[in-house]
């Protein structure tokens, strides 16, 4: 998947909390994922992730020591979506959230 950033909203995530984004495909069939950065940091506990109330993943690579970094771009869970309104939600008690990527900027709008 080619990425870019769609959306910011996050930071590292700690004492189970969650994170949701809400947003709609207009257009085409996007791509959608959760990732991390080269030189982000990791996570140091897994991740679970909801689409509109759904448990669709729980993300356990990439879960390292505090302070450990990537070494590389990664992209640890996606998906391809069709036109609709989608809520996802990131959980999990120490994780790192910078932000969605999509393949498909121009066919996503953040909100519903």
């Amino acid at each position: 998947m080619s990425v870019c950033w769609r959306v910011w909203l996050g930071g590292w995530i700690n004492g189970q909390n969650s994170v949701t984004y809400t947003f709609r495909v207009i257009s085409g069939t996007p791509t959608i994922g959760y990732g991390l950065a080269q030189g982000a940091y990791q996570n140091n506990a897994p991740v679970h992730i909801q689409l509109n109330g759904t448990s669709v993943a729980t993300i356990t690579s990439d879960v390292g020591p505090d302070g450990s970094t990537m070494s590389s771009n990664a992209v640890l869970w996606s998906r391809t979506l069709s036109p609709g309104v989608y809520r996802l939600t990131l959980s999990g008690s120490m994780f790192n959230i910078y932000g969605l990527w999509t393949n498909d900027p121009q066919g996503i709008q953040p909100g519903n």
